[in-house]
């Protein structure tokens, strides 16, 4: 199964650009960097706790250099090729690689690491470069 897990960025990526009502977009620029996160909570994660995470997930969504950003659940589909093991997942999408690294020093992103790391036991990240 983790040999699949590489399919899951391009997955997500693929059904990111089908979105209707992203909550960054900026009409003037393609993303050519995206930045994809996905998050295994611990498992005594209690449902406040969820609700918290979700809460920071949305906060992070405000760093200024993002061009889109969404987040999610797994959507469960049972396909041998999907990895639905993960909690919770983010999609974000820069103009290039100068903005994602403005992202990484974010107060708002240093300030979501420190409040919710805590909360995952394993964290996997992909980074592409669109053409």
């Amino acid at each position: 199964m983790k040999n699949y897990r590489l399919l899951i960025p391009a997955i997500l990526m693929l059904l990111a650009s089908c979105s209707q009502s992203p909550k960054h977009d900026s009409p003037d620029a393609e993303p050519d960097f995206v930045h994809t996160v996905f998050f295994w909570l611990n498992d005594s994660v209690t449902d406040q706790d969820k609700i918290e995470f979700e809460k920071g997930l949305i906060e992070l969504g405000n760093v200024p250099a993002i061009g889109k950003y969404e987040y999610g659940k797994p959507a469960g589909t049972q396909r041998e090729v999907v990895d639905n093991s993960y909690d919770y997942a983010i999609v974000v999408y820069f103009p290039d690689a100068t903005a994602q690294d403005e992202y990484q020093n974010d107060p708002l992103h240093l300030e979501f690491i420190e409040k919710y790391s805590h909360l995952w036991k394993e964290v996997k990240v992909y980074d592409t470069i669109l053409e």
